[in-house]
């Protein structure tokens, strides 16, 4: 497992209304890559506040339904993710307090016009939150069944963070796991990019790919898919993976997390 982390610039984007409201209607059409529904915004105590949203991207591509040892690797993805945000380092960081609370929601993505919501945007103020969000990530079933569009897969995730209207004192956090480079024609470097521009952070975990060494993949996912203030990992130990994954993830929810805490502004009542 290695660890790349590239300039810590803090992005602020423009202050907005709220930290949960949302669009006036759930469907949305998005260019290349279809139609389909965002997540539903969570629901926040009287005196709550989000500061830091993460949308979780995996890879539910073709490749990932080879199968490793006793489980494909889609499986191996969400179990590993699922195991790493139990982790107590990561529980600790994400349950905060009131005044700074973490939401989480999750998407499969595969080709341009294939992304599916597998967990709506959640509030952690527990264990058991944290529990439940895993939970949901294990019975997530992948009918998905395409090629690698990880542009679009970003570009989605940027919409669900723009559909909810979020404080400028939030940060936001997109963290992908792939284990490949973008063959439907997407420009995964301008989704980046407008990331970038909205204040948001890119992380990702890496995988040996189809077609491509772990290396390969790294440096493809350094230069083109993670932002500058973004963190990237790559699990090298395919004899352990799913270990491996586990502790890749989590070092990475860890870390991403203690940069936003330094970086995090005061929230006045």
């Amino acid at each position: 497992m290695t660890l790349i982390m590239r300039r810590r610039e803090l992005l602020t984007a423009g202050a907005l209304a709220s930290t949960a409201a949302v669009l006036p209607s759930p469907l949305y059409s998005y260019g290349d890559y279809g139609t389909a529904l965002l997540m539903r915004p969570p629901s926040l105590e009287d005196g709550e506040f989000v500061w830091q949203w993460v949308v979780l991207l995996i890879d539910a591509s073709s490749s990932m339904r080879q199968l490793f040892e006793r489980m494909t690797f889609y499986d191996l993805q969400i179990e590993a993710t699922a195991r790493a945000l139990m982790e107590p380092c990561v529980v600790d960081r994400l349950i905060g307090t009131r005044k700074g609370r973490t939401a989480i929601g999750a998407i499969l993505w595969s080709g341009n016009a294939q992304q599916e919501i597998a967990v709506h945007w959640s509030v952690i103020r527990s264990k058991g939150d944290i529990a439940a969000v895993a939970a949901k990530l294990r019975k997530t079933a992948n009918y998905l069944d395409d090629g690698t569009g990880v542009a679009a897969a970003v570009r989605f995730a940027i919409e669900q963070l723009k559909a909810v209207y979020i404080s400028g004192t939030s940060r936001r956090i997109i963290d992908l796991t792939a284990n490949g480079r973008d063959n439907h024609g997407g420009d995964p470097a301008a989704a980046a990019r407008q990331a970038e521009e909205l204040g948001i952070t890119i992380n990702a975990v890496v995988m040996k790919g189809y077609d491509s060494t772990v290396d390969q993949i790294h440096d493809y996912y350094l230069h083109n898919v993670i932002t500058k203030d973004g963190i990237i990992f790559k699990v090298e130990a395919e004899n352990t993976a799913l270990e491996a994954l586990a502790t890749a993830n989590a070092s990475k929810f860890c870390a991403e997390i203690a940069f936003a805490r330094r970086r995090r502004p005061r929230v006045r009542a």
